[in-house]
């Protein structure tokens, strides 16, 4: 009879070990898949980082991969306003629309803005630390917006913190009630963690872009600007040319004028000289005008060469 109890116990403890066996065998088989999805979004959102987007192209991109690669319903990153010191809703996205947009549907909170502490995510926000609610029906924190259509039965929101800034906030919500752990929120933080490096590097890469529209702008001001300057250093530079020209043409009618108004008094002095000893008047007179004509001509050029 004893023989019968042990071998029964015996039987019963390997049953029971096989059972506990397959038990961490379906645990450990469900913990590798949530790793190998977990290093699935990590290469994507690693990928993506050299697409070179901007802020509302990577929040759409980022969405979009975390509703491929994990089990939530809806998704929403919400980034800090500096110059209102809000919280505003830059993308969201849900299961059933499918489409990421930077204006987001009313049916995932269109224009939702918040202040520091205020609401689940703005909390996250000022705390800088990860805010899971398993059941939002029995959270106090937890306050539906009228507009949102959506079912919500469990949240995590979690801060976007790149060089120990927190910039932002990244929601997850699930319309079944604890849908989300603590290992969830340990592999979440990392990938968080990433999403905020992206969108820093979406921020640079708008101000870079910025910063050469602007670049662009003045040097396209001063390429104009020398180009006019181009176009008046060649109009003096030909007036310069045209002016040295009229100056040597004066500088060579003065020399004719000269040699010709020298000519004109030997002229003037021979026939004054030849008057002299002429006793005939018609010579005379002829002799006189020639001299007087003479004279007019060596007055012209003589002021010719003033």
């Amino acid at each position: 009879m004893d023989k019968v109890k042990s071998r029964k116990t015996l039987h019963e403890r390997h049953v029971l070990d096989r059972a506990t066996v397959k038990g961490w065998l379906e645990e450990a088989g469900d913990l590798y898949l949530q790793r190998v999805s977990e290093l699935s979004m990590f290469r994507r959102l690693t990928d993506s980082i050299s697409l070179g987007l901007d802020a509302d192209k990577a929040c759409k991109f980022i969405l979009e991969i975390l509703l491929e690669e994990m089990d939530v319903s809806n998704t929403s990153i919400m980034l800090y306003d500096e110059t209102r010191n809000e919280l505003v809703l830059k993308s969201a996205r849900g299961q059933e629309d499918r489409a990421a947009d930077s204006c987001p549907s009313r049916k995932l909170g269109h224009g939702i803005r918040l202040k520091r502490g205020e609401g689940i995510a703005g909390k996250v926000f000022q705390e800088g630390r990860p805010i899971l609610v398993n059941d939002v029906n029995s959270s106090s924190r937890f306050s539906k917006d009228p507009k949102q259509a959506v079912t919500i039965g469990s949240i995590l929101s979690l801060p976007l913190i790149v060089r120990g800034k927190t910039v932002g906030v990244l929601n997850l919500s699930h319309t079944q009630k604890d849908a989300f752990g603590q290992d969830d929120v340990h592999g979440l933080t990392i990938v968080a963690n990433q999403i905020a490096v992206q969108l820093d590097n979406a921020e640079i890469y708008k101000k870079l872009q910025a910063v050469n529209l602007d670049l662009e702008a003045k040097v396209r001001k001063r390429t104009s600007h020398l180009e006019k300057t181009n176009r008046e250093l060649r109009r003096t530079r030909s007036h310069l040319v045209q002016s040295e020209k009229l100056k040597a043409l004066g500088q060579m009618a003065s020399g004719v004028a000269h040699d010709f108004n020298n000519t004109l008094a030997g002229i003037i002095g021979n026939t004054q000289l030849l008057l002299a000893e002429v006793t005939r008047q018609p010579v005379r007179e002829r002799l006189k005008n020639g001299i007087e004509a003479w004279s007019m001509a060596r007055a012209k050029a003589h002021e010719a060469n003033r």
